[in-house]
């Protein structure tokens, strides 16, 4: 049941996490590489770097002076508890409009996140495109 609602085991999503939260601490704190992974919930240094550069493909010092914050696995929270740090999506909101504008960028995280950038930045080198072609009903789906 778990792999049909989050998409992983419970393994595969409570690594990811547990990196995701190391990829927060090492752009947004000072925290030596050594006190995240133990924060992060791993025991050595060894088994957090080698889990990191399998996810992101670089290790974690080069991706501390390389990289922005994404967070790639977000934190589910089921209490209610609304105090979720910079990962939270705030203000979600329904709208009904007769015409809609969808632009689809697709990214295949099966082997890491390494990509994700790159697949932002796309999406951004479009929005002059985008903006033009606003007024019509399109949807397009690019695959990075």
């Amino acid at each position: 049941m778990f792999v049909s609602i989050v998409g992983f085991t419970v393994h595969n999503h409570v690594q990811r996490r547990r990196l995701t939260e190391g990829v927060r601490l090492l752009i947004f704190t000072d925290k030596s590489i050594m006190v995240i992974e133990l924060s992060s919930g791993y025991e050595t240094q060894q088994s957090f770097t080698i889990g990191f550069k399998a996810m992101f493909k670089y290790s974690p010092q080069a991706f501390r002076k390389k990289y922005e914050f994404y967070p790639f696995q977000l934190k589910f929270c089921v209490d209610g508890n609304q105090q979720l740090r910079g990962d939270m999506i705030l203000d979600i909101k329904i709208i009904g409009h007769d015409k809609i504008l969808l632009v689809v960028f697709t990214f295949n995280t099966r082997f890491g996140f390494s990509g994700m950038g790159k697949c932002w930045r796309k999406l951004h080198s479009y929005i002059c495109v985008i903006c033009f072609q606003s007024t019509l009903f399109f949807s397009r789906k690019i695959v990075c």
